[in-house]
C-alpha cells in the first residue's frame, strides 16, 4: 500500500519524520512505516518495482 503526500521541499525530511513518528498507528505500536522522499518523475509502475 502506498500513501503520497506533497511536502514543501525545504522542510521535507523533518516533516516526513513527524508524519511517520506522530501517526496514531505508530504511536500505539500497531505499525512501522518507512518514509521515502519521492521524485515526481517516478510513476506508479516504478513505485511498484520498489515495493516488490
Amino acid at each position: 500500500m502506498y500513501a503520497l503526500a506533497m511536502i514543501r521541499y525545504r522542510r521535507a525530511r523533518g516533516t516526513l519524520d513527524r508524519v511517520r513518528d506522530e501517526g496514531p498507528h505508530v504511536t500505539f505500536g500497531l505499525a512501522k512505516y518507512e518514509v521515502i522522499p519521492w521524485v515526481v518523475g517516478i510513476g506508479k509502475e516504478d513505485l511498484d518495482k520498489i515495493g516488490a
